[in-house]
């Protein structure tokens, strides 16, 4: 099935979608505008099927992305998502580089935990377009944060990490598009590493305080958060970016 959910956009899109007559199409339509979370989980509570992939309405599949992904979860009943390499494009579709974690090394399997803490002190190496999860996944450990935006993704990446093993395709599979409208933008600076911080957090939060680690993976969060904007605010401080300084200061203080 291939589910359409228009967020109340001001586009044709129901025009769009009714020149295709294809049965496994099928549109829905928000009465208003739900933001990125509320659309999000409304797709997953639409979905029948027994995988899913959420596919953003800028980017591009490429051949064999749904196939090679769909044999990889029935080849390997403990791996609950799959990702894969993909390549960078511009709103032209112009190819502009590589995924933006091309130099972290990628097991084709991650094993449960291995994942979670790479998430945890490392860049998030999973582009979520990419990204294919059993539906049953997403019932046990529940939908995508709505208290966050930016960071909506890593945060569940880490909750699905904590219990489950993950498959990767060392083939790129999608086109990954960045442009100046993308909602990602407005996260660039300060913003984006505090919302970084509060996925960390809410995920750790979220698996259950376990009693070896709970504070160890807290602690190093606070840590790790709080080295970075010192270091951005002396960056911005250097280019003469006042105020991004100052809020780069305060959250290092603040946490």
């Amino acid at each position: 099935e291939i589910i359409i959910s228009d967020n109340a956009s001001q586009q044709q899109t129901f025009d769009i979608v009714s020149e295709f007559n294809d049965k496994r199409i099928r549109y829905s339509r928000n009465n208003k505008d739900l933001g990125l979370i509320g659309n999000l989980n409304r797709c997953i509570s639409m979905a029948n099927g027994k995988y899913i992939c959420i596919f953003h309405d800028d980017d591009i599949m490429l051949k064999g992305n749904i196939s090679r992904k769909v044999e990889m979860l029935e080849n390997n009943p403990s791996i609950a998502l799959v990702h894969s390499d993909i390549k960078r494009i511009d709103e032209n579709s112009n190819i502009i580089g590589k995924h933006w974690a091309s130099t972290q090394t990628i097991k084709k399997v991650t094993p449960s935990k291995e994942l979670f803490k790479i998430l945890l002190t490392d860049k998030n190496p999973i582009c979520a377009p990419s990204v294919m999860v059993r539906r049953n996944v997403y019932d046990k450990i529940g939908f995508f944060d709505k208290g966050l935006d930016y960071t909506c993704d890593w945060n569940m990446w880490m909750r699905i990490a904590a219990f489950y093993d993950t498959g990767y395709i060392d083939k790129p599979l999608m086109f990954y598009r960045c442009h100046k409208e993308m909602g990602t933008q407005k996260y660039f600076k300060t913003k984006g590493v505090r919302q970084i911080y509060q996925a960390k957090i809410r995920a750790i939060k979220k698996v259950g305080k376990d009693k070896q680690n709970y504070l160890v993976y807290i602690n190093q969060v606070k840590h790790d958060t709080k080295k970075r904007a010192f270091k951005l605010a002396l960056r911005y401080l250097k280019r003469k970016e006042i105020v991004e300084a100052i809020r780069s200061f305060i959250l290092g203080v603040s946490i």
